[in-house]
């Protein structure tokens, strides 16, 4: 081992990255969607407006973004 960590490990690399723009209306006020019982740290998360709580059902075909200008949601 080099004692280099590899940057795509951990909590970051399961993340993907912001999406630029909402396919509806362009906005690039969009806010990833979190599901599962929520943290009191997601909590006020969602009340800043960075996060959306999508609840606890969670399918395959659950979105993944939140426009927060047009209410637009999307995978």
């Amino acid at each position: 081992m080099n004692g280099i960590s590899n940057p795509q490990q951990g909590p970051e690399a399961q993340s993907p990255d912001k999406p630029p723009r909402c396919p509806v209306c362009g906005s690039d006020q969009v806010v990833p969607i979190v599901y599962g019982l929520p943290s009191w740290e997601l909590g006020q998360a969602a009340e800043r407006g960075e996060i959306v709580l999508g609840g606890c059902i969670i399918t395959d075909h659950a979105p993944k973004w939140h426009c927060l200008d047009c209410g637009h949601t999307w995978r």
